[in-house]
């Protein structure tokens, strides 16, 4: 039996390995460079940002055994950082008490890297049709390739490019459109000596920008000044299409008039069409009767374990179609 998972983000890499571990034969394509999906990290120079997710929390009884495991592999530590809000004009009020907050080390991007170790994982690799064959499914590339024949294929991508790959299952189709994603604006922004701010994280309560944290504040950063700004959905959504340019522009002046001296010596923006879940669909996996399936963080909710939880949802349900067929 050999799958297919299309996306190598965190719902993609956990059904991969769940699948390689009960002695399956998996293939995993993923368009870009290499594994992550928005756990991903850009580096540049001796400078690295975590661009995507920022870090991520345990909530679920099931995924805390799987972090606790990442931690003693070392692919995790906590990020014990200085965090609260940014209210008003630039008052910060501190977090109390302190959340645990959890980031690869020394990237978000180690995460997936670790996950894919092993697994058959084709990069640069975009997948545009996944079209029925006798007895499984034949994918091809956007280049027009045959990227083989599978048995079963999972699209494990955001659910805005997961509808036209689930084309051949309209019932799955149709559940994955109305999913409701937005797109997010991150700023890189790297300074030439550390700034003197009284935190490392925070929420800013007004504005367009939501978020700004101190990369460098993460565990075995390096120590080149790296900060990352992180646009409000709604002035995300409003300026999707302008240059990354302006973007930079924007959010970094927008905090240059909240914090003195936020003059970075260089920004760079980067746009995640499909950066934010605004509506989960529900339940944690979806397969369709003939071995299409689909998984992501767009059944469940907008948390890495989220994304964990419906990758291992996934993997349950083939490995039980598996089991009823032998």
């Amino acid at each position: 039996m050999h799958t297919a998972i299309i996306g190598a983000g965190i719902a993609g890499l956990t059904c991969a390995r769940a699948l390689y571990a009960a002695g399956q034969q998996v293939t995993v394509f993923e368009k870009s460079r290499g594994p992550g999906g928005r756990i991903s990290t850009r580096r540049r120079d001796d400078a690295a940002f975590d661009h995507g997710a920022q870090f991520f929390t345990v909530r679920d009884p099931a995924f805390a055994p799987i972090a606790e495991d990442w931690a003693a592999a070392g692919m995790i530590a906590p990020w014990t950082g200085r965090f609260g809000r940014l209210v008003g004009e630039a008052r910060y009020v501190a977090e109390t008490p302190p959340l645990t907050r959890w980031v690869g080390v020394p990237r978000m991007s180690a995460i997936t890297r670790r996950l894919s170790a092993g697994l058959d994982l084709k990069t640069k690799t975009r997948i545009e049709t996944v079209t029925p064959s006798p007895g499984g499914w034949q994918l091809k590339t956007t280049e027009g390739d045959d990227a083989g024949r599978f048995d079963r294929v999972v699209v494990a991508t955001p659910s805005p490019q997961a509808v036209p790959l689930l084309a051949a299952a309209p019932d799955l189709a149709e559940k994955a459109a109305a999913a409701k994603m937005r797109p997010s604006w991150a700023v890189m922004a790297r300074f030439a000596e550390p700034l003197r701010l009284p935190f490392d994280a925070v929420d800013v309560q007004e504005g367009p920008v939501a978020w700004l944290s101190r990369n460098t504040s993460k565990p075995a950063r390096g120590d080149a000044e790296c900060w990352v700004v992180l646009a409000r959905a709604r002035w995300a959504e409003a300026h999707v299409e302008d240059t990354f340019e302006d973007v930079a522009e924007a959010l970094v002046g927008a905090m240059a008039e909240r914090l003195p001296g936020f003059a970075p010596v260089e920004a760079i923006a980067h746009r995640w069409r499909y950066g934010l879940l605004n509506q989960a669909i529900g339940p944690d996996a979806h397969l369709d009767p003939r071995g299409l399936g689909a998984c992501g963080d767009w059944c469940v909710g907008p948390r890495v374990e989220s994304a964990w939880r419906s990758g291992q949802a996934m993997a349950g349900l083939l490995l039980a179609e598996t089991a009823r067929g032998a």
